[in-house]
């Protein structure tokens, strides 16, 4: 990016204060979803804590079959915006637990 540092400095600040920004709308959005939803653990969890940890404690608790089975689980969990390295994941986590 050509221009002074001067000109950099004010160019980031502004994306700062624009990704603030965007960060508390996504956040009154989701605070806003939950509210209105009819599932009281997501709302007791998810408007007292940070959404993504949340999100990711929420389904570590949840149970699979192989625990209510009283049986080791191996499930992992990948929280990802890249689609395309999760399905990569989950297509050898596959394959390895067939060939186990």
């Amino acid at each position: 990016v050509h221009g002074s540092p001067v000109s950099h400095n004010i160019l980031y600040q502004d994306l700062k204060r624009e990704f603030t920004k965007l960060k508390r709308e996504v956040n009154e959005l989701l605070e806003r979803l939950v509210r209105d939803s009819s599932i009281d653990y997501l709302k007791s969890v998810m408007l007292e804590e940070h959404p993504l940890t949340s999100i990711y404690t929420m389904l570590d608790d949840m149970p699979t079959p192989s625990v209510q089975n009283r049986i080791k689980s191996n499930s992992i969990i990948v929280i990802t915006s890249d689609t395309e390295s999760a399905s990569k994941t989950t297509k050898s986590l596959s394959v390895t637990q067939n060939i186990e």
